[in-house]
């Protein structure tokens, strides 16, 4: 029951959580049919300057093609948490980003047990799945919690999909495009020490 629960609170959040609009990848500057959601040029979704939590990946693998990554960033600000990737170029119109994370220091034993996956298809947000101990849940509307802009991709979630992390914790993050995939860090992962 508590798991039905806990799932249903991500579900809800999720589809309230549309903290900004759009600009799909590869559109013109007004948005094009997707108006609706276009915004002003510059990043979609705002990093906090400062937030309860925050923790970057400026050390990415220096490969990549099209999905090489330049930095990833992890914001937590009150009940939002704000994951941003950015690209060495533009965002490709098919892209995956995932975010994976395990309680602790990492050991060879160490299993993500929170994963966030975004994916852009045809430069139109297409689908966010998060995985927590409690289990998944897809986004109904990724088009809220994916934002594109100047070779930026930032998912909007609520903080809550960290809980069960505790206050000790790692992260890596992957972009794929085609044959190319980024990774940041290139080596290893981030280290999150709250306590």
């Amino acid at each position: 029951m508590a798991r039905a629960q806990t799932v249903a609170a991500l579900v809800a959040a999720l589809l309230v959580l549309a903290g900004c609009g759009a600009q799909p990848a590869g559109s013109g500057a007004d948005g094009g049919e997707h108006a609706a959601h276009a915004l002003p040029a510059g990043p979609a979704t705002a990093l906090p300057t400062s937030g309860q939590l925050s923790s970057a990946c400026d050390e990415p693998a220096a490969t990549g093609g099209t999905a090489r990554l330049r930095a990833v960033q992890l914001v937590v600000q009150d009940d939002q948490l704000v994951l941003a990737f950015g690209l060495e170029g533009p965002v490709p119109a098919d892209l995956r980003l995932s975010l994976v994370a395990a309680p602790g220091r990492p050991s060879a034993s160490t299993r993500p047990t929170v994963a966030v996956t975004s994916v852009l298809s045809q430069g139109q947000p297409a689908g966010v799945e998060i995985t927590t101990p409690s289990g998944s849940v897809t986004g109904q509307r990724p088009a809220d919690l994916i934002h594109v802009a100047d070779g930026e991709v930032h998912v909007g979630l609520p903080s809550s999909v960290l809980a069960s992390l505790g206050h000790q914790w790692h992260w890596s993050a992957t972009a794929v495009s085609g044959a190319g995939r980024g990774a940041c860090p290139a080596a290893d992962v981030v280290v999150v020490d709250g306590s």
